[in-house]
């Protein structure tokens, strides 16, 4: 009997927390927004939680490898939007890699650095944005898990 690999990021989505959270949003961004999950969940060691947001006043899914905190995900009324802080050398990285599209590219270089870190946020409205923040994410990941 064959053991078939399970993403550990949907594998549980029996929670009905998950559930209605995206379903709050509208169908189309709960579909982008499993979509997206379906895409980070392959990253080994990612950890999904839900985690208050007490500025904006809302529950608000977070991704994180160990304690270091990949993005977070903002599942709003017929809206997603996810974000990622870079340092300066993740930056680089991610600006120098042929796999990364030119759009996540565009909008890292448009993100101002405070403090040595830039706080990307960006608008997932369609599947192609998200497979291209997924791309981002998975690299930020390695950069992460080989630092």
């Amino acid at each position: 009997m064959s053991r078939i690999a399970r993403n550990p990021v949907t594998a549980g989505h029996t929670n009905l927390q998950w559930a209605q959270l995206s379903r709050l949003a509208g169908d189309r961004t709960a579909l982008l927004f499993e979509d997206l999950r379906r895409r980070v969940g392959t990253i080994a060691g990612l950890v999904e939680e839900l985690h208050y947001d007490g500025v904006a006043q809302r529950w608000t899914p977070r991704y994180r490898l160990g304690a270091e905190v990949l993005f977070t995900a903002h599942v709003l009324p017929a809206a997603l939007e996810a974000t990622l802080t870079l340092d300066a050398g993740e930056r680089l990285s991610l600006l120098d890699s042929h796999r990364l599209s030119s759009t996540m590219k565009h909008l890292i270089q448009q993100t101002p650095l405070v403090e040595g870190q830039g706080s990307l946020r960006v608008r997932l409205n369609s599947r192609a944005a998200v497979r291209a923040f997924g791309a981002l994410v998975a690299m930020k990941g390695r950069l992460f898990s080989n630092g």
